[in-house]
């Protein structure tokens, strides 16, 4: 359920080896015809939040808004909010909020998109 320890096997540890689609792959199968707009992607990935981006470039073209938890979930307990937000302001989101209170939740609106008056 989390990237946090990594590599790092305790006796009652599970190996699970499931199969990854990106987002890209999964709207390309559902919208063939790349015209559906996409309102928001909203979702903690449990530390794989920039796995997730990388996996929707293409989509994210087309996504209004990102909502992620970036909370320190990865080795060492290192958070994604810095990959994540350097990643989406490259792709032309502007950083709406990166906290409340105590979490880690990213919020992002696709300025591609949206204009700063909507």
């Amino acid at each position: 359920s989390t990237v946090k320890e990594v590599g790092k096997q305790t006796p009652d540890s599970v190996d699970t080896l499931v199969e990854a689609k990106t987002l890209d792959r999964i709207y390309q199968n559902l919208y063939p015809n790349d015209s559906t707009m996409i309102k928001a992607i909203i979702g903690d990935m449990e530390g794989a939040e920039p796995e997730l981006l990388l996996g929707a470039k293409v989509l994210l073209k087309k996504v209004q808004f990102v909502c992620l938890d970036c909370g320190p979930e990865r080795k060492d307990n290192q958070s994604t909010k810095e990959m994540v937000l350097e990643f989406l302001q490259k792709s032309g989101f502007q950083i709406l909020k990166n906290s409340f209170g105590d979490e880690n939740h990213l919020i992002a609106r696709n300025n591609k998109i949206i204009s700063n008056q909507g």
